[in-house]
C-alpha cells in the first residue's frame, strides 16, 4: 500500500496486479485487509462503511478500525462509530479498555503526553462537588471575522485564571507576572458575570477556562454566545444546561458544563 498526495496504490502479490484509488485522505492495514478512507466513506476491503463528517485520517491498531477527526478519534465496534475519550498520533493497540499509543491527549485537555504510553480505562459515574476544579471548553462551527466569544460564569463557580492543567513535569499554578501568550486567538478578558474571547476568524480551535464549584446545588447555565464585532446581523448561542453539584452524577448531556 502506497499512499501519495490524494491516491493510492495498492499492489496485489498474488495476481500481480496493482490497483489505483483517486480521491484519497488516507490509507492503513487492519489485520490482513487494506483500509482506504475518502470523503464521507471508508473502504475495508470489499466493505464500504460511512465515516463521521470530520473524519480527515488514519490510525488503525493491529486489529480495530479506527478514525482520526478534528480533535477527536473515532472507533468502529458494533457495526458503528463511537467517540473516543482520547486523541493519539498514532495507536498501537486498543481494545476497549487498553491502550498502547504515541503522543496522547485525554478528552477535555490540552496537554499532549509526548512519547508511547500504556493507559488502562475503566468506566465510573463522574460528579461534581464543592471544591473540585472544572474546565469550560467551548468551539465554534461555521466561518467568522472578529469574533466576540461570551460565557456567562454559573453562580457556583470562581474563576481561576492563573490556572493550567498539569503535564508530567510542569506545576498547576502560574505565579510569573508575565505569562507569555500562546493561545490561538487574540485575547481574553475576566469580567464579574462571564468570560470574553476575541479571535479574528475562527481556526477550529477552541476557547477554555477554569473555575473552582464553590457551592452546591442545581444551577441552571445560561447560554454561551458568539458575534462579530463589525457585524451586527450575525448571532449564535449554545443550549441552556443544568449543572447539579453534590450528590447528583453527570449522566446527560444537559448536565455537563
Amino acid at each position: 500500500l502506497i499512499v501519495l498526495g490524494n491516491e493510492a496504490l495498492v499492489y496485489d502479490p498474488g495476481k500481480n496486479t496493482v490497483t489505483r484509488y483517486l480521491e484519497v485522505l488516507d490509507g492503513d492495514f487492519v489485520g490482513d485487509r487494506i483500509v482506504i478512507l475518502r470523503k464521507g466513506k471508508v473502504m475495508v476491503g470489499d466493505e464500504e462503511i460511512l465515516v463521521p463528517e470530520d473524519a480527515m485520517g488514519l490510525s488503525c491498531s493491529e486489529n480495530e478500525l479506527i478514525l482520526k477527526g478534528q480533535n477527536r478519534m473515532y472507533w468502529y465496534t458494533e457495526g458503528r462509530f463511537v467517540e473516543l475519550p482520547f486523541v493519539a498520533e498514532k495507536v498501537l493497540s486498543w481494545d476497549g479498555e487498553k491502550l498502547v499509543a504515541q503522543d496522547v491527549r485525554f478528552s477535555g485537555s490540552s496537554k499532549v503526553l509526548k512519547g508511547t504510553y500504556e493507559v488502562i480505562f475503566d468506566v465510573e459515574d463522574v460528579s461534581v462537588q464543592v471544591g473540585d476544579i472544572v474546565k469550560t471548553i467551548m468551539s465554534i462551527e461555521g466561518d467568522g471575522e472578529y469574533l466576540i466569544v461570551e460565557d456567562f460564569i454559573p453562580s457556583c463557580a470562581q474563576v481561576i485564571p492563573g490556572y493550567r492543567e498539569k503535564g508530567l513535569e510542569e506545576n498547576k499554578f502560574m505565579y510569573n507576572w508575565y505569562d507569555f501568550w500562546d493561545k490561538w486567538y487574540s485575547g481574553r478578558e475576566f469580567h464579574e458575570d462571564r468570560v470574553a474571547f476575541f479571535a479574528i476568524c475562527n481556526c477550529g480551535g477552541s476557547f477554555e477556562y477554569f473555575w473552582r464549584v464553590i457551592s452546591d446545588g442545581e444551577f441552571h447555565l445560561l447560554p454561551a454566545r458568539v458575534y462579530p464585532m463589525y457585524s451586527h446581523d450575525v448571532y449564535a448561542q449554545s443550549d441552556p444546561a443544568v449543572l447539579r453539584v453534590g450528590e447528583h452524577p453527570l449522566n446527560g448531556e444537559d448536565s455537563q458544563p
